[in-house]
């Protein structure tokens, strides 16, 4: 997950968040925040805002040295840890949302649920 057309004027700026809902109606709300847990996915490009300092965030999972527009880009994992009192219901549902008009804005590449062993 990574975010697009940021600035530094951004930084610490709420731009989405992730919400968890689970089959008894509880929720979990996971605030994306520039410069914290997620950052831009093209670090090359001159003005965008490239770090992010959350132990939440696993830096660089894949790379790549050309994207379809000519910058070099990149891939970040984000690991959500689910309170303990929440651990032991279902997920009936995830979803993105986008608090940000415009830019900047945040991309999924995938998401893995880890079940319960």
């Amino acid at each position: 997950m990574n975010a697009g057309y940021t600035t530094a004027g951004h930084a610490n700026d709420k731009i989405g968040q992730i919400i968890v809902n689970f089959n008894n109606g509880r929720t979990y709300s996971y605030s994306l925040v520039l410069g914290q847990n997620i950052r831009e996915w093209r670090p090359d490009v001159l003005g965008t805002f490239e770090s992010a300092s959350s132990s939440d965030l696993q830096k660089q999972v894949y790379s790549s040295d050309e994207t379809i527009s000519g910058d070099s880009g990149l891939i970040d994992m984000l690991k959500l840890s689910i309170p303990k009192e929440l651990q032991g219901f279902t997920l009936s549902s995830i979803v993105f949302q986008d608090t940000q008009p415009g830019d900047p804005c945040f991309m999924i590449m995938g998401i893995t649920v880890k079940a319960r062993s």
